[in-house]
């Protein structure tokens, strides 16, 4: 559902205001986390939260593959487009693993709270690009 939002959100607007959207939603998504870890066991926050951060997933996913293909030469689209797919899931599943290690050390609280921290740099990285 949220590939099919965000193609239709996608078609609304450019692919960097797109990109903002999906990124603001991905913050509220990990506040939505973080407020889970706070409140602890209730069913409804946490069928919201999942809810959020499917339906965000989806959207970041449409996003990720219309810039991967923008930035590809037409020509070469299939091979380059192969290719930054697979160092990207390459880097997402090793950095997966640490963070599991992480959130194994400490509180979900704050693993969220410094996941939130880390999107800093990308959302300066985004306005400034």
């Amino acid at each position: 559902i949220g590939g099919l939002f965000g193609a239709y959100i996608f078609s609304k607007y450019r692919i960097y205001n797109f990109l903002i959207i999906c990124f603001i939603l991905q913050i509220l998504t990990i506040i939505m986390f973080i407020i889970q870890s706070l409140i602890g066991h209730n069913s409804l926050i946490l069928l919201i939260t999942l809810g959020m951060e499917n339906l965000v997933s989806g959207m970041i996913q449409v996003g990720f593959i219309i810039y991967i293909s923008s930035i590809c030469n037409k020509d070469y689209i299939a091979t380059q487009y192969s290719i930054m797919s697979s160092l990207t899931s390459l880097i997402r599943i090793n950095i997966s693993s640490i963070s599991g290690i992480i959130a194994d050390k400490m509180s979900w609280h704050s693993f969220h709270i410094i996941i939130l921290l880390m999107c800093i740099p990308n959302i300066m990285f985004l306005i400034l690009v």
